[in-house]
């Protein structure tokens, strides 16, 4: 495990080598599924340099794994924007429609599609899904469709007029933001398949959750302007610009200090790993793959400030989403529907 203070903001990036060959491979991917249609998606997807993003939080992963992670992230990136800026995220029948197929490609017994976004669900779980154990297996899905899920729910708040309060938006915005699949490809980035006893443990447990909810909030507070924007206000600061009556500079502020308090609960929840590790019972290879996997969630925490930091899907005001023209029209109701894109070769 690192010693001494943990740098979890570091002024200096650390990017995995392969992530220009991952960059490469998941457009020759999306395109093979007839993803990423129109010129201006394809622009936004570009500018979120999404190889780059996953070589950032998975910096040591070997490149098979972080092809196979960024393909999973472009293809999260299109679902994101289909229903933060597309008609979809305001239409509970269309939202549920394509949350529900996608969600089944994750299950035990799901049907074939003709459809782009659930043929390519599941090429990668196809892919994914034999070299882990049952209990990660297990664990995948329902995070996955905790996430998908959490699109719908968005969506009726939408449909209905009403946005969380606080208390309600932070207990939904650590599964909605993706963190806990992205924590879980962790092991797969490091090559270990950690058994549920570590997942349970106090500590772990807590290391993940503040990983998550601190990962969300610096999300957050750099894409307020771009949600905005489109209408999106499931955003920590929006809702404090909502609820408290606060301008964007003080409701900022608050996020930074909830990001900082973010920050001690995963430094509290890491020094507690090693001495909960020891009294576990648990064997000592469980153990060095626990610290292992530990390092990788903080560096989770790093890329993700670097990405923010330095991507320009946040930095470049000028590719501010215009609207539903950017998504990939998926998920639409059947009278609407796009025909099925071509097989893969």
């Amino acid at each position: 495990m690192t010693g001494g203070e943990l740098d979890l903001f570091p002024s200096e990036i650390r990017l995995n080598s392969g992530a220009d060959k991952a960059e490469w491979d998941l457009w020759r991917w999306l395109d093979s599924f007839g993803l990423c249609r129109s010129e201006r998606t394809r622009s936004n997807v570009r500018a979120s340099r999404v190889a780059y993003c996953i070589g950032l939080y998975y910096p040591s992963a070997p490149l098979e794994s972080l092809v196979l992670i960024s393909r999973f992230t472009g293809w999260s990136l299109l679902i994101d924007e289909e229903f933060d800026a597309g008609p979809a995220g305001r239409d509970p029948a269309a939202c549920l429609a394509a949350v529900t197929g996608l969600v089944d490609v994750f299950g035990r017994a799901a049907a074939p599609s003709r459809e782009a976004m659930p043929r390519a669900a599941t090429a990668l779980w196809e892919r994914l899904a034999p070299r882990r154990s049952a209990a990660w297996k297990a664990r995948f899905r329902t995070h996955m469709a905790n996430w998908l899920w959490g699109f719908y729910t968005e969506t009726m708040d939408r449909a209905v007029g009403r946005l969380p309060d606080l208390p309600e938006f932070h207990e939904r915005r650590r599964e909605m933001f993706g963190a806990p699949w992205y924590l879980d490809l962790c092991e797969v980035a490091i090559g270990v398949d950690l058994p549920d006893a570590v997942h349970r443990l106090p500590a772990f447990r807590a290391l993940s959750a503040a990983v998550a909810d601190t990962t969300a909030l610096c999300n957050d507070r750099v894409s307020a302007d771009r949600e905005r924007a489109v209408g999106y206000f499931h955003n920590a600061v929006c809702l404090l610009e909502h609820h408290r009556g606060w301008p964007p500079d003080k409701a900022a502020a608050q996020v930074d200090r909830m990001i900082t308090e973010g920050v001690d609960r995963i430094t509290a929840a890491y020094r507690d790993l090693p001495h909960q590790l020891d009294r576990s019972g648990l064997p000592e290879q469980a153990v060095e793959a626990a610290l292992r996997c530990a390092d990788a969630y903080l560096d989770v925490v790093r890329g993700n400030h670097g990405y923010h930091r330095t991507s320009g899907r946040y930095t470049r005001s000028e590719l501010l989403p215009p609207g539903a023209d950017l998504v990939e029209g998926f998920a639409r109701p059947a009278a609407q529907g796009l025909s099925a894109a071509p097989e893969p070769s």
